[in-house]
């Protein structure tokens, strides 16, 4: 007879699936590591000293003071914490949550939503707003119509000068 999937264990199920079995360890250690402040730092030491030895395979001088820069960090970390320890707080029990979010729920009915006036929200808005004449002024500076009027003004002053020199038009003044 073989076994229903309600029947498996771990055990049945380990051997064919590794990927389980490791999810399973690596929980197990994230518990207990989350726990406990110095296993957690111990562990994070741990994983920098071997992706350090993973990674600067090349020079074994470099390597070396790669090593040492980072013991001394650790040690440092370590010091700090000795000199500053940290202050673990109660957990506050689950049941805690619902009855704050409670509260700040009835705190939020009571106040109610702010009350706007219309009128005075729109008066308001007016006295802030700029004058008409203001906000309409042309930008000759800018506008295209005043450079085409610009441009054909000055092309007719060129074409006036033209026409007038091939007439014989002097510009110079007579004495008189």
């Amino acid at each position: 007879m073989t076994s229903t999937p309600a029947q498996r264990t771990v055990r049945d199920i380990s051997p064919a699936h590794p990927e389980v079995e490791f999810a399973l360890v690596l929980a197990r250690t994230i518990d207990f590591v989350s726990s406990d402040p110095q296993q957690l730092r111990s562990a994070v030491f741990e994983l920098a000293r071997q992706k350090l030895q993973q990674l600067a395979h090349e020079d074994p001088n470099e390597k070396h003071r790669l090593l040492q820069a980072l013991e001394a960090a650790i040690e440092g970390v370590e010091a700090h914490t000795r000199n500053h320890p940290v202050e673990k707080f109660p957990v506050p029990p689950a049941r805690a949550l619902p009855a704050f979010l409670e509260a700040a729920g009835a705190a939020r009915r009571i106040e109610g939503p702010p009350s706007i006036d219309a009128e005075d929200a729109f008066i308001t808005t007016l006295d802030r707003a700029e004058p008409v004449e203001l906000l309409r002024r042309p930008k000759w500076s800018s506008s295209a119509p005043l450079r085409y009027v610009a441009m054909l003004g000055f092309f007719g002053l060129i074409a006036a000068v033209v026409l007038l020199q091939q007439r014989g038009v002097s510009w110079e003044l007579r004495a008189r």
